[in-house]
């Protein structure tokens, strides 16, 4: 059973039991796919009034959206149809992450009784561990898109609906900033330098990027609101 076919209750109760997983990776997982499902939310409902307002079928205020036209009308469902792939992902890699890390618990308990045992066993390990890497690299990446499509939802979403906008962006960096904190645990154990090189700075140039925009997009609503 994977964890979208528990219930919100079940999946908290999974959390809170004393096993590793799901921790700390799959909840920032979680959490980012969670913003990407207010992104859709905020996108879909301005799509919704955008589209009434061209068609003249609503009388709507024009106020309450910063955008008026076609195009306008055409990014917001761009931006909705990139959340929704971002939430799906977002949410695989939510089991991946704690799938990622039973591999690693596995691999040190096998057994090391012979030179075979262990050499086999530390190459299982070293696997395990950059698998362990490479899950919440790829949710550091993932919600910085998140972060970013909450910008643009600053710009041109409904201004009724920027509380919302403001909770998607925070839960984004927070799911970003948890799943950095996932792929820093682990670097140290790997071995190869090379992959420990590429994968921190990867992650601190998304983390760089991903603080900028979460710093403009707080202002911008601090100022709306």
């Amino acid at each position: 059973m994977t964890f979208k076919e528990l219930t919100v209750g079940e999946f908290i109760q999974a959390v809170s039991e004393g096993t590793p997983t799901p921790g700390g990776g799959s909840v920032s997982a979680l959490t980012a796919s969670l913003s990407s499902a207010l992104v859709s939310m905020v996108g879909s409902l301005t799509a919704i009034r955008l589209q009434a307002k061209i068609a003249q079928e609503s009388n709507a205020k024009a106020s309450d959206t910063c955008c008026k036209n076609v195009d306008s009308n055409l990014l917001m469902l761009d931006t909705v149809s990139t959340a929704n792939e971002l939430q799906v992902r977002l949410l695989a890699l939510t089991d991946e992450d704690s799938e990622a890390y039973n591999k690693v618990i596995a691999a040190y308990r096998l057994p090391k009784s012979t030179e075979e045992e262990k050499r086999a066993r530390s190459s299982a390990i070293q696997d395990a561990l950059e698998t362990a890497c490479l899950v919440p690299a790829q949710v550091v990446k993932c919600a910085l898109e998140v972060l970013r499509l909450s910008e643009i939802l600053v710009d041109h979403g409904m201004k009724s609906a920027l509380s919302d906008v403001a909770v998607a962006c925070l839960t984004a960096w927070a799911g970003m900033r948890g799943a950095y904190f996932n792929v820093r645990i682990n670097l140290p154990s790997i071995k190869d330098e090379a992959f420990v090189k590429r994968v921190a700075d990867d992650v601190a140039t998304c983390m760089s990027s991903g603080k900028a925009v979460f710093e403009r997009v707080m202002a911008l609503v601090e100022e709306a609101l």
